[in-house]
């Protein structure tokens, strides 16, 4: 009788399973998971599928910041309509953090092909590269064998209550059953600023690039629309809307988001000599662009409380053109108030601080950790000039083009940043989709396989993938990379070190112990970044920085109350690029 009863017993069970899709989901797929910090390949190619399957996952983050990580379904079966749900996270107190701050998307994938690749460059990279990630997408289909990732990204709000959550994502398919898994996020109890602490210049082409991929007017409704959509889309990320080369399109709305968002930097406008053929056609243009600053440019930016931020950028990689010291002089004797930005060499030309002494922000290409270097920064500061530094295309490391380990692009607006203290950070452009050979010419609207032309930068010897690209358009307007949620994470461990130093300088009853951990963890552990060419490719090394980093916050905050957030502009003095030696 107990055999029959047992039998029965199992039975129902197993009609239960079925009914439920449990068994059915324990073969069709695996689920997994990666750090944001990994790249995850679709084919299993370079090296196969390397993350997890073991659950919880478990990330730690302040309040007002995200992080993220990447669930990934591996499809036994063809799978159709697959899509990730979150429950609340709940602590064991009963206090809840809303789903509706934890977003699940799937990653989309971009094709090298080929045809792409100049003849002494390896087919190596030739395939599937993860880049975008479809917002605009609740399911996916998946093909057997494919491994698919979902970028999963949790935000915490500034007046949640520290501790230890848990939540669930559910994965659902049309045809097959659902699996949860669980993740632990642990929540430490100081918040990071609205507003960055470092300075960017980050170009946004607005007319031929966002005009041009969704075939629509300048000034037309839909044009304003997505441009103010990009413009607050940036701000999320931690980059103020700003354009390099010509003059930011909607200025009066950015006047806006200074009152009710934030603002560090926003450029005048751009001059540059090499577009004319000759000397006195150049001297022409340059006395109609300070006419145009002074006469219509420089009045809207005052009436909207902008020329605080204000910078003027000229001779793009060519400061020393014929042209160019003279044009310097005469901007600086019309502009003296406004700083003038430029990208050149200090390193190799010390000399230029005295024969360009009007230009006030100097950019320059990397960062080498090299004494004379530092001498030359140094100097610059006393005089009064920022240092900023900007990467490009090259095949130069660390660089976040495709063929970049991910993790290089959390470091580069992080880590190397918290280590070298430059004053500001350039990148030449955040979404050349366009004018590039092949050109796109429609937004990303399907995948996981995109028909997005990754080609974006060249060189004489080399193409380069992913390069002046950090975001896509998606249907109805900007959707992220998972490079750009890497810079924002970059971004924000970068406040970590800000605020560790301010706390120990607020800190005046803390033991010498501790004050010693903290100037040791401001000086960023080499096992991060030792210098410009040697860095951790592990994230487990960074996580653990992290964590100590934010222990010792805590620690030194304890009776501390620091001054709110303040406008920076015009900078405070630098504390000065420190060097390993």
């Amino acid at each position: 009788m107990k055999k029959v009863l047992m039998t029965a017993l199992c039975l129902l069970l197993f009609l239960c399973l079925v009914d439920h899709g449990l068994l059915n989901a324990q073969s069709d797929y695996r689920v997994g998971w990666e750090t944001s910090m990994k790249k995850v390949f679709i084919k299993g190619d370079r090296g196969g599928f390397q993350g997890s399957f073991n659950f919880p996952v478990e990330i730690s983050l302040a309040k007002n910041e995200y992080e993220s990580f990447q669930l990934v379904v591996i499809g036994n079966k063809n799978l159709t309509g697959v899509r990730v749900v979150a429950s609340d996270l709940s602590d064991n107190k009963g206090n809840k953090i809303s789903a509706q701050n934890i977003k699940v998307s799937p990653v989309g994938y971009v094709e090298i092909k080929p045809e792409y690749l100049k003849p002494a460059q390896s087919q190596d990279i030739v395939g599937w590269w993860p880049d975008p990630i479809l917002e605009f997408m609740e399911a996916v289909d998946i093909k057997q064998g494919d491994i698919q990732p979902f970028w999963v990204r949790v935000y915490v709000p500034k007046g949640a209550i520290a501790g230890t959550y848990n939540s669930k994502l559910t994965i659902r398919a049309n045809n097959s059953g659902s699996k949860e898994i669980d993740i632990k996020v642990n929540v430490w109890d100081f918040n990071l600023p609205d507003k960055p602490s470092m300075r960017t210049a980050m170009h946004l082409n607005e007319r031929e690039e966002i005009g041009g991929i969704y075939n629509v007017e300048t000034g037309s409704a839909m044009y304003e629309q997505l441009i103010r959509k990009t413009y607050n889309f940036l701000m999320d990320y931690r980059i103020g809307p700003d354009v390099l080369y010509g003059k930011i399109g909607d200025i009066v709305y950015v006047g806006q988001l200074a009152q009710t968002r934030w603002l560090k930097r926003i450029n005048l406008g751009y001059i540059e000599a090499r577009a004319y053929s000759t000397e006195s056609e150049f001297q022409e243009a340059l006395e109609s662009f300070i006419s145009w600053l002074k006469n219509s440019r420089i009045p809207v930016f005052r009436k909207l409380g902008l020329m605080k931020y204000a910078y003027i950028y000229c001779f793009d990689e060519h400061i020393t053109h014929p042209w160019a010291k003279a044009a310097v002089q005469r901007l600086q004797q019309e502009f003296p108030d406004i700083p003038l930005m430029t990208t050149g060499d200090l390193r190799d030309h010390p000399e230029y601080l005295d024969e360009y002494s009007g230009i006030d922000i100097w950019v320059r290409w990397q960062l080498p950790s090299l004494i004379s270097w530092i001498s030359t920064v140094e100097e610059a500061r006393r005089r009064g000039k920022e240092v900023w530094w900007y990467i490009s295309v090259g095949g130069n490391k660390p660089n976040w083009n495709l063929e970049n380990k991910l993790i290089e692009t959390r470091l580069i607006a992080g880590a190397i940043n918290a280590k070298y203290h430059p004053d500001g950070f350039l990148y030449w452009k955040l979404n050349n989709w366009v004018k590039v050979d092949p050109p796109n010419d429609h937004p990303i609207a399907s995948g996981p396989y995109t028909d997005w032309k990754p080609l974006s930068g060249r060189s004489d010897d080399r193409n380069y993938f992913g390069d002046g690209i950090l975001f896509y358009p998606g249907p109805d307007g900007p959707i992220p990379s998972i490079r750009l949620e890497n810079f924002r994470d970059g971004m924000e461990d970068y406040e970590y070190y800000v605020l560790l130093g301010k706390l120990a300088n607020a800190n005046t009853t803390a033991g010498a112990d501790l004050l010693s951990r903290a100037e040791a963890a401001l000086q960023v552990n080499s096992a991060v970044v030792e210098d410009m060419s040697h860095y951790t490719t592990n994230p487990q090394i960074l996580y653990q920085e992290r964590e100590k980093v934010a222990k010792l916050i805590l620690r030194l905050s304890e009776g501390v109350q620091l001054p709110p957030e303040e406008d920076d502009n015009p900078p405070a003095p630098p504390t000065g690029i420190k060097v390993v030696q």
